[in-house]
């Protein structure tokens, strides 16, 4: 099945750094100010995330606030 394929990357075992960021001072996400905060929030993250190699890898937003997930050390990138 895998014939001609390096598997190496498969059995590797990598150090990466996981990153959990909760914003609760945002009341209201679906208003306008908060859509506004929120998309101003999410371009700041992707700046300093993308900026240091990572990757903003979940964006939820529930009754406790937004919450991301950034990771950085993923494949091809290494930290």
């Amino acid at each position: 099945v895998f014939a001609g394929h390096d598997l190496h990357h498969l059995s590797e075992m990598r150090n990466v750094t996981t990153l959990f960021l909760q914003v609760s001072d945002i009341a209201d996400v679906a208003s306008p100010s908060g859509i506004h905060k929120t998309h101003c929030l999410v371009q700041k993250l992707q700046d300093i995330v993308y900026g240091n190699e990572g990757s903003l890898n979940k964006f939820l937003v529930d009754d406790k606030g937004v919450l991301f997930l950034c990771v950085l050390g993923l494949p091809p990138l290494v930290h």
